[in-house]
């Protein structure tokens, strides 16, 4: 849903605060296809040179539960 990706450069100070997020899971009790579009959705991803990043006061809901927020550095 958002990616910060610094490239050669940097990201310093972006923030996503009191946001909610809606996952790809809409069904009360799924049943889990590794191989179907949304399962691997992560809302938040950064990448490469990110620092000093807030992520506060969100809702996540309807998520899959691996991961709500993750950070690549390559």
């Amino acid at each position: 849903m958002f990616l910060y990706v610094a490239g050669n450069g940097a990201l310093v100070g972006n923030s996503i605060v009191n946001c909610t997020f809606e996952g790809a899971n809409s069904v009360r009790r799924p049943r889990i296809d590794y191989d179907a579009p949304g399962h691997w959705d992560i809302p938040v991803l950064t990448r490469d040179n990110v620092s000093n990043f807030l992520l506060a006061g969100n809702t996540f809901k309807q998520f899959f539960g691996q991961s709500v927020f993750s950070n690549h550095r390559h």
